[in-house]
């Protein structure tokens, strides 16, 4: 994959783009749920290049599967590593993870692929309820609530 310069608006966009394909499709109402939050304006970006940022983001990863000889692309614990790497910046990874969080809740569903994304930067970034604004921290709450549920099946298996 690509690389985007540390805490760049790029960067942060990329894993916001991320969350935005998690579950497989991007809908409508994720990218209206972006627009409510003034994500653009807060990132630094022009709508239009947050679809840029989307459009490289899936040709990485279109690039990356076919390398690696698979028919479908994954969207690994390593590559959402990698794009979490490139944001440091603890006001900006609170910004990112508000928006990412948002667009989980959009559709008022918490699909696993978003849900991971939104664990790992909680794991990664040290994200804590006390820095997110109050109405985000219900995706801590979900994704605690779905690793026990995880934990529990697999041990009943």
């Amino acid at each position: 994959m690509r690389s985007y310069p540390r805490n760049s608006p790029y960067a942060a966009a990329r894993i916001v783009a991320l969350t935005l394909i998690a579950d497989g499709r991007m809908k409508d109402i994720e990218l209206t749920a972006l627009e409510h939050m003034d994500a653009y304006g807060r990132l630094g970006l022009e709508p239009m290049a947050l679809r840029g940022v989307l459009h490289e983001l899936c040709a990485d990863m279109l690039s990356v599967a076919a390398s690696a000889n698979q028919d479908d692309c994954r969207i690994t614990p390593e590559n959402v590593r990698t794009l979490l790497a490139e944001v440091d910046d603890p006001a900006l990874r609170r910004l990112v993870f508000e928006l990412c969080a948002g667009v989980a809740r959009a559709d008022r569903m918490m699909h696993e692929g978003e849900l991971a994304i939104l664990l790992e930067a909680i794991n990664r970034w040290g994200i804590d309820r006390d820095d997110t604004p109050r109405h985000t921290a219900g995706a801590r709450h979900a994704a605690s609530r779905t690793a026990r549920c995880n934990r529990a099946a697999r041990a009943a298996i």
